[in-house]
């Protein structure tokens, strides 16, 4: 299961998931648009070599509820970029909604893994090898050494994918882009969203607090 709040960057680690393994990720159960990468028309055919018809090396969700497999993948993004660009605002409901997934993966007792968003901007070669080690890709040093000689092609492959839902304004790599618009009152409910953590969420989120 790769598990995020949504505007994480699930859909830059599943093309990264697909463009390794060359088999397809699927999208949240229930929406019908959300396809596969490979089937979207992507810039260069950079994913022309996934089998369409494989085994799905990921499934997308944003609610643990949807939660039925074995290993789990969670992106997280600094809360202050994801809710605000979700929501507009930094709401109660979208915090919510954020620790239920930061929670569900403290209890998750599997196999487990945590990428966090600004690493696949600022220290991709090492994420993209961890994703490919958690994923048990096959000659994975070969495949993340491959994958990297080609990074800013495959990069925009993915952000000028058509046929995706992008939802709001893109940051890129800039990763205080959405906060800078939060309200006195967006911040007084990130000061209380941050004093309600647990000791084992606060660790999680140390980078972010």
């Amino acid at each position: 299961m790769l598990l995020s709040y949504p505007r994480s960057g699930n859909h830059w680690v599943r093309f990264i998931a697909e463009w390794l393994s060359g088999q397809p990720t699927l999208g949240c159960c229930d929406n019908p648009f959300d396809v596969p990468i490979c089937k979207n028309r992507i810039p260069g055919n950079a994913l022309s070599h996934v089998n369409k018809s494989a085994t799905p090396i990921l499934v997308k969700s944003h609610r643990v509820e949807d939660y039925a497999f074995s290993g789990l993948l969670l992106i997280l993004r600094d809360p202050k970029e994801c809710i605000v660009r979700h929501e507009q605002a930094f709401t109660e409901e979208g915090c919510m909604k954020y620790m239920r997934l930061v929670t569900f993966y403290v209890q998750y007792v599997e196999k487990k893994h945590i990428v966090y968003y600004e690493d696949l901007l600022n220290n991709p070669e090492q994420t993209v090898m961890a994703i490919a080690e958690f994923l048990d890709i096959q000659n994975a040093k070969e495949r993340v050494g491959k994958f990297m000689e080609q990074h800013e092609e495959l990069a925009n492959a993915s952000r000028n994918a058509k046929g995706r839902d992008w939802k709001g304004v893109a940051s890129y790599n800039d990763t205080k882009f959405h906060q800078k618009n939060m309200t006195e009152q967006d911040h007084e409910r990130f000061k209380e969203f941050s004093q309600s953590l647990t000791p084992e969420e606060r660790e999680i989120l140390a980078r972010y607090l």
